[in-house]
């Protein structure tokens, strides 16, 4: 047993004082039983027969640095073979091994492992006592041999420490001027066993990328990511990450074995699939180890929002007059938002009565609570009377969920001044198609609106007495660019067209209360166009009706 004593006092002396990378060892206990195959050679041959063996390890690894491994090792290879007058009933040994563990993946590695040791021979020999032939006296005998072992073990980790190994290894040893070695290959299950006691506090902490996240496939902000943060990652045997409601349900859960690495993703979905409500939620990693306490660490609450900003859009005043006459000449936009901290941009759009773009406000962050609008387009052009705009509002958050709110802006019936006249121009009353029949109007909508307009425009004429009403009549000349043809429509179609027309407005201008000798008309047809005809998506403005107030 000197030799034993010798070797562990050299590896005392040795050792480095910094053990390993990750600042622990861990003691193993890992006894495992195996069938074992013996292949004698040498003077071993004598006594050797294949059998079985039992051993039991007593390792430290990550001794001298990460995944090193020494290990005392102890066992019993029983022999059952008589030759002639001697025989072994067993061959006890004791060794001390070093290696280094190899991992492949999580559940298999390959440890090299050399050693040194004793082998106890048990045999039954001569007394050396006379006798005839086959009266020989016998006695136990034993002796040791020193050892040398070389072997290499093939671990295939199952669960909760259980292991499969495979380890064939060639084993000498020496007596006197004699060698005796053999092949051992041993095949078997092991458990190991983390000698329990209590270790430093490892330094473990969870984060996340970001406070608050939306996983409503738009593609921003769709996940959350949950980053572990870990001294060391040797020794873990499982872990449990656990997504947490503010009620402390678990909504989600990850677990592994072995390691932790990387980041863990959530998509808001829980177990089954469903996605979470919104609300605040909280992140928990256990990790186990093989030895030592359980570690806990948290995030702090993140936010899952799908929800939308809530607006609230009023207008002041309905209808509005932009026309200069001190009543009513803006229209005033009140916003409120609910959660205005997390507002990340905001647009108010405004198009023409076909859906052309007039004029846009936009910003960032949160939008003023009230914006004025004088009823002019971006290149300055006045909105058109007793017509409604379209007002497309949309607000989005930093998480990317938006809100949309449409309303219509309706325009008042506008008398503008234009040097000594007053003029009302109005291209939204609706005739039949080629017809001055304003009783004819199919559309119920288009009818009601044709009312509507008639009745406010007699309250604003009764408001001037005082002057005399000429009603003009305007067309659009769809044979513009053909000189010829465009006159021969102006003669024969537009004027007597638009002329109709505006008889056909007077008279129910009449039937409303106005009184006849007040009011003019004249049809004008394609005669003095607000825009180009070539303009096909702004020359319905010229398809209208005005109304010029003239001083009596």
């Amino acid at each position: 047993m000197i030799h034993i004593r010798k070797i562990l006092l050299l590896l005392f002396l040795f050792t480095p004082p910094l053990i390993a990378e990750d600042k622990h060892v861990d003691m193993i206990l890992s006894p495992y039983a195996a069938g074992t195959c013996i292949i004698p050679h040498g003077i071993f041959k004598q006594i050797a027969e294949p059998g079985f063996g039992l051993a039991i390890n007593l390792g430290l690894t990550n001794l001298f640095f990460k995944n090193s491994l020494i290990m005392l090792s102890s066992g019993f290879n029983f022999i059952n073979e008589e030759r002639d007058n001697i025989a072994s009933f067993g061959m006890p040994y004791l060794s001390l091994l070093t290696g280094y563990a190899f991992t492949l993946t999580d559940n298999f590695k390959i440890t090299p492992l050399v050693g040194t040791g004793y082998l106890l021979h048990i045999i039954k020999g001569s007394s050396g006592g006379g006798g005839s032939s086959g009266n020989s006296e016998y006695a136990l005998k034993s002796f040791l041999d020193p050892l040398f072992t070389i072997q290499c073990e093939f671990d295939v980790a199952l669960f909760k420490g259980y292991h499969i190994i495979l380890t064939p290894g060639y084993i000498f040893f020496f007596e006197k001027n004699n060698t005796g070695r053999y092949l051992n290959i041993a095949l078997g299950a092991k458990k190991d066993f983390y000698l329990k006691r209590k270790i430093k506090k490892i330094n473990l902490f969870l984060s996340t990328d970001c406070n608050s996240f939306s996983p409503n496939a738009d593609g921003l902000k769709d996940i959350i990511r949950i980053i572990p943060e870990l001294e060391t990652t040797s020794g873990i045997d499982c872990f449990d990450l656990k997504i947490l409601d503010k009620n402390k349900h678990v909504v989600r859960s990850f677990t592994g074995q072995n390691s932790v690495s990387g980041t863990f993703i959530w998509d808001g979905l829980d177990n089954r699939g469903n996605l979470m409500p919104d609300g605040e939620y909280i992140a928990e990693l256990e990790l186990n180890y093989q030895k030592g306490d359980p570690h806990l660490a948290y995030t702090p609450p993140f936010i899952l929002d799908n929800s939308p900003p809530e607006i609230a859009l009023t207008l002041k005043p309905q209808p509005f007059s932009p026309d200069n006459d001190g009543v009513d000449d803006e229209l005033l936009l009140s916003i409120k938002v609910d959660d205005p901290d997390s507002i990340n941009a905001w647009s108010i759009r405004i198009d023409d009565p076909k859906g052309v773009h007039f004029i846009t406000f936009r910003g960032k962050g949160i939008p003023p609570e009230k914006i004025t609008w004088n009823g002019l387009s971006s290149s300055g052009e006045l909105v058109q009377a007793a017509e409604n705009y379209p007002l497309s509002l949309e607000i989005s958050d930093n998480l990317g969920n938006i809100t949309r709110l449409n309303k219509d802006i309706p325009v008042d019936v506008l008398v503008v001044r234009e040097g000594d006249k007053l003029k009302i121009r109005i291209s939204s009353i609706t005739f039949s198609p080629n017809s001055s029949d304003l009783e004819a109007v199919e559309d119920e909508d288009k009818a009601a609106k044709n009312n509507k307009t008639l009745k406010r425009l007699v309250e604003i004429f009764q408001k001037y007495n005082d002057y005399r009403i000429r009603i003009e009549g305007h067309a659009n000349n769809l044979l513009w660019d053909d000189p010829v043809k465009a006159s021969e429509e102006e003669i024969k179609e537009l004027i007597p067209l638009s002329r109709e027309r505006a008889l056909s407005v007077k008279d129910a201008l009449l039937k409303l209360g106005l009184y006849a000798e007040r009011i003019s008309t004249v049809g004008l047809g394609g005669k003095d166009p607000i825009v180009p005809f070539r303009d096909t998506i702004n020359r319905w403005k010229n398809r209208r009706v005005e109304f010029i107030l003239i001083k009596k």
